[in-house]
């Protein structure tokens, strides 16, 4: 049994044994709102009491507490991967060298088939769009 007085933090998962209080348990369930509790009601470890006097029997202590395991899950969850993330990862070993390969190729074909003849393609593409962006341009001449 442990005997928490007005402002006092609650350390431990336990039952309400006597008195009657105001307990914040914002920080585990995010409620605005102290919650009222009174004897033979659960409180909740890493609450704290705000209004009266309680006499708590403690039921979960340590590593058993809500908080601990709340602890324990969020952890986990950070350090174990997702299937859909070990998909995206195993796609990437292979993409980011597929892309390092055509640039690695685009290289060489420009040193290959040289400068020059690279660049007659892309002069003959651009000739190929005159005529559509002079037919838009003559459409949308200023007034």
């Amino acid at each position: 049994m442990f005997l928490f007085a007005r402002v006092s933090k609650i350390p431990v998962d336990g039952i309400v044994a006597e008195g009657q209080s105001a307990v914040d348990e914002s920080l585990l369930t995010g409620e605005a709102m102290p919650v009222d509790k009174q004897s033979g009601d659960e409180v909740i470890g890493a609450t704290i009491n705000r209004e009266g006097l309680l006499k708590i029997k403690a039921t979960r202590v340590g590593a058993d507490t809500t908080l601990a395991q709340i602890i324990r899950l969020v952890d986990m969850a950070q350090t174990s991967k997702a299937p859909i993330q070990r998909f995206a990862d195993r796609a990437a070993s292979y993409f980011v060298p597929g892309v390092v390969a055509a640039a690695l190729l685009t290289f060489a074909a420009w040193t290959f088939w040289g400068y020059r003849q690279m660049m007659s393609s892309c002069v003959r593409s651009l000739y190929s769009s005159l005529p559509v962006r002079a037919r838009w341009g003559w459409r949308r001449q200023p007034q």
